[in-house]
């Protein structure tokens, strides 16, 4: 992260126009401009039903997204035994990697190919509708994981499917909301 952070300061033209606070930090007045951002955040989100569904669909996703992350190693061991995960195990860890960039490359080219088509940028409706999408593809990934397991007919092949179609939609789910918010 920071790598990433040195790389946007300085080759990014966006960052060289931003102005950054280089006086002395006081906590406390830290402590009260967090509680009003804080204050002002909850505010919004309670006026605006849409905002207040969009981070409700967005932290039940990222709580599915990061629940599946952290237990997937547990799922292969106990479905498929520790002697079959050499070549599998690394075979879906790069995976992750490759499936989530191409969900992240899919938003970019919906919006490249709607602002050729239509040129205007993309609407805040219309990506709300493409997240909600992929928060309902990622759900149903899991739930044919969690039904499949149910039934004693996990497969490698439907794991690691499902596991790359998941990914894909947490590489499209992060970049949209944060587009939708901002």
């Amino acid at each position: 992260m920071f790598l990433c952070a040195v790389y946007c300061n300085v080759s990014m033209e966006e960052t060289k126009f931003l102005t950054f606070y280089k006086g002395k930090l006081f906590i406390k007045e830290s402590f009260q401009r967090m509680k009003e951002i804080l204050v002002n955040g909850f505010t919004i989100s309670i006026r605006n039903p849409g905002v207040l569904y969009n981070i409700i669909l967005y932290a039940s996703s990222m709580t599915l997204i990061y629940t599946v992350h952290f237990l997937w190693p547990i799922a292969m061991k106990s479905n498929f035994g520790i002697q079959k995960m050499t070549l599998y195990w690394y075979l879906i860890v790069f995976s992750f990697f490759i499936t989530s960039f191409i969900g992240t490359k899919l938003l970019e080219r919906l919006q490249v190919f709607h602002l050729m088509k239509t040129t205007k940028k993309v609407s805040n409706i219309s990506l709300w509708n493409w997240f909600s999408l992929a928060t309902l593809l990622t759900g149903t990934s899991i739930f044919i994981l969690g039904v499949s397991h149910l039934n004693n007919f996990m497969n490698i092949s439907i794991f690691i499917i499902m596991l790359a179609i998941f990914n894909i939609g947490y590489g499209f789910i992060v970049p949209a909301f944060n587009t939708i918010v901002n």
